[in-house]
Formats: structure tokens, C-alpha cells, sequence
């Protein structure tokens, strides 16, 4: 079960500036159950941000923000299990906190180029604070034409069972550099295509059970390409595809323990789990029948996933790929064009498929309803 709850305040400040605040609140809880370890999820998580747009000056329009996360996991227990019985709590109970702050200035250098620079700056309670600067040019060359050139770095944050298992792990830092080529036919048309290459460092991975590490680097390039054609004003379609070369470095782990008997040691080799689908296809269609109500059909197609091989995983080889089907709609009554209400349905068809977890091959997710409300005062 999961529940979230919303509240945002939008105001303009004069001509030239703007307040925006919001804080949330979510709820999740779960449990699941292993032949290795027993999960108990009762979760809250709360968090509060303020963003200030301005644009005192000639040519630039500059946005200064803070954020915080609050994350209530008290009544969360991970317990390994020995003998079949939970004997020992391996990630206590715990509460942790993520303060924020960022500044991003846009800089209209001609009517046709664009210099966006912008830095982050992330101090959380259990794990090194990090700086992630941005910086991005876009140039309208000609009619209709558009090139962005983009560089950013960021950081991922390691989930608290990595953290409990090895206090001293680095940050995983990710570099990104990315050039955008796209092209706009009024409303009706807009195409883009696009090359990345990100390159990771301090990669934390779980490379045996129960053991954690920092590794080295690696490197992913690939392309994207998206579509959106409306031809005419109650009809869209859109479209995405993602693929991803093979050029991840293979890794393997090798890690000895003792024997059956105690005394000849035995070695385990084990592969890399960090391998995604090599590529993704995404469309649809919006449609909509009256000005209240707008519908959306997408669909997305997921190539195979290689498995690394695992002395405890219970499969190898490759997942299959599978086709998903989503169902939105989207409501504004007529009676009261302050609320809007939408409802998801997620593998509408119920397709059954296998997702790669931590240990074992699992169950992909069935079919899911999402309902939401939102009010503007």
C-alpha cells in the first residue's frame, strides 16, 4: 500500500520573480519473505522545498532553491535468517535526513543562444555530502532547428543496507555529457534525437551476499530518439526508443570461504548484476473525446536483460523481453475547473513477466490503480 499527500503554494512577486513552496508526505509499508532474510516495511517520508525565480537582470533568469527529506523508518526491520529463523537484525531501525541547495542561471547571450549553468549541493546525515555542477548550450542554428550541448554530474544514494553493511563507502558519482539535435514543425510536429555517454565512479554494488564494495569505473553510451505528432487539436501520438551499446566493462569478484569439511578452502567467481534491458521502445496516444476528459493508451517494450552468473542465483542466462499496456485517464469537472482528478491503471493487460532482484529472478509487477485528486485553492 502506498498513499501521498501534496500541498503547493505558486505566487508571482511583482514582474520579475517567483515563490514556489511545496511539502509532501508519503506512507508506504510491505513485507517479503526469503529463504536468506525476512523484510518488514512501515514507512513515512516527508519533505519540503522552496524555489525562487528571478530575473533582476537584463538577459538572465536565475532560480535559487532549498529542499529537505525526512525519512521515518523506525518501524522498519531487515533480519537475516539463520537455521530458518529470524536471529539477527541486520539493518536496525532508523531515521535519516537530506538537506539541499541549488542555483541555476540562464543566460540569453543572443535571440539564439542560450548558456544555462547551475550547481547542487546535497549534505546527507549517513553517507559523504556531494556537488553536482550543470552546464548546457542550446543554439537555434536555424528555422525551426535546435542543438543542446549538455554536461552534468550527480550522484546516486546508496540504499541503507549498503550503507549498514560498509560504513566506508564513497558516494557513486555518475558524469554525463550529451548532444541533442532536434526539430519543431509548429504544434504538430516535434522530433529529437540524442547521443549520451556517462561515465561512473566508486560504483556500489553487492557483489556476494551480505558483501558490499566500491568498484573502480565504468562507462554507457547509447542514443535516444522521440517523436510527438498532433495532427489535429483532440489527437496526439508520441513516441521514445532508448538502446544502450555493450560496452559496460565485464567485472567479476573472486571470493574464497572455507569448505564443507573446514579445511580445503573453495573459490566463488561472481559476475556483475548491474545489467540493464539493452534497450527500450515507448508510444501512445492522447486522445481527447471532450474538453473535461483526456485519454492516454501507452505501451512499453522492454528488450532482454542479460543475468550475471551467481553461485545463489537460482537462474542465468537472460530475461525475455515483454510488452506493458497503461491505461490514464484525466478529468477536469465541468462544474469545478479547480479540481482535476486522474486515474492509472499500470499493466492494464496483466501481462506477466520476470524482473532481475537482488538474489533471484522475481514476479514483475501485476496490474496496478493509482487515483489521485488535486485542488488548486
Amino acid at each position: 500500500p502506498f498513499s501521498f499527500i501534496q500541498a503547493t503554494y505558486n505566487r508571482e512577486i511583482g514582474s520579475s520573480s517567483n515563490l514556489f513552496l511545496t511539502g509532501y508526505a508519503e506512507y508506504y509499508e510491505g513485507r517479503e519473505e526469503s529463504f536468506w532474510y525476512n523484510l518488514e516495511v512501515n514507512n513515512w517520508q516527508y519533505g519540503f522545498e522552496g524555489k525562487y525565480d528571478f530575473n533582476f537582470f537584463k538577459d538572465h533568469f536565475m532560480t535559487l532553491g532549498s529542499s529537505l527529506k525526512y525519512n521515518d523508518a523506525s518501524r522498519t526491520k531487515w533480519q537475516l535468517k539463520i537455521l530458518n529463523n529470524p536471529s539477527l537484525t541486520a539493518v536496525p531501525e532508523f531515521t535519516t535526513y537530506l538537506y539541499s541547495f541549488y542555483f541555476q542561471d540562464k543566460y540569453r547571450i543572443t535571440d539564439n543562444l542560450e548558456l544555462t549553468a547551475g550547481v547542487r549541493f546535497d549534505e546527507p546525515e549517513d553517507y559523504d555530502s556531494s556537488v553536482s555542477p550543470r552546464i548546457g548550450v542550446s543554439w537555434s542554428f536555424w528555422d525551426d532547428f535546435n542543438l543542446k550541448l549538455l554536461y552534468g554530474r550527480a550522484f546516486r544514494t546508496p540504499s541503507r543496507f549498503l550503507v549498514v553493511n560498509e560504513a566506508n563507502l564513497d558516494t557513486e558519482k555518475i558524469e554525463s555529457w550529451e548532444v541533442e539535435l532536434g526539430y519543431r514543425y509548429k504544434e504538430i510536429l516535434s522530433l529529437k534525437g540524442n547521443f549520451f555517454y556517462n561515465k561512473l565512479k566508486d560504483i556500489i554494488e553487492e557483489v556476494a551476499f551480505g558483501v558490499v564494495r566500491n568498484r573502480r569505473r565504468d562507462h554507457i553510451k547509447g542514443i535516444e530518439f522521440s517523436a510527438s505528432y498532433q495532427p489535429i487539436a483532440p489527437l496526439s501520438f508520441y513516441t521514445d526508443i532508448t538502446y544502450l551499446f555493450k560496452n559496460r566493462d565485464d567485472f567479476r569478484s573472486e571470493f574464497t570461504i572455507p569448505g564443507p569439511d573446514l579445511s580445503e578452502p573453495v573459490q566463488l567467481s561472481f559476475e556483475s548484476s548491474l545489467k540493464s534491458p539493452r534497450g527500450m521502445f515507448h508510444w501512445g496516444i492522447n486522445y481527447k473525446p471532450i474538453p473535461y476528459l483526456t485519454s492516454n493508451i501507452h505501451f512499453s517494450y522492454y528488450m532482454k536483460r542479460e543475468l550475471g552468473e551467481h553461485p545463489f542465483y537460482g537462474e542465468t542466462g537472460s530475461l525475455d523481453p515483454y510488452l506493458l499496456m497503461d491505461i490514464n485517464l484525466f478529468f477536469q469537472p465541468k462544474f469545478n475547473d479547480r479540481m482535476e482528478m486522474s486515474l492509472r491503471i499500470r499493466n492494464a493487460t496483466k501481462e506477466g513477466y520476470d524482473s532481475r532482484g537482488r538474489y533471484s529472478v522475481l514476479d514483475g509487477a501485476g496490474r496496478g490503480f493509482l487515483f489521485s485528486i488535486q485542488y488548486k485553492f
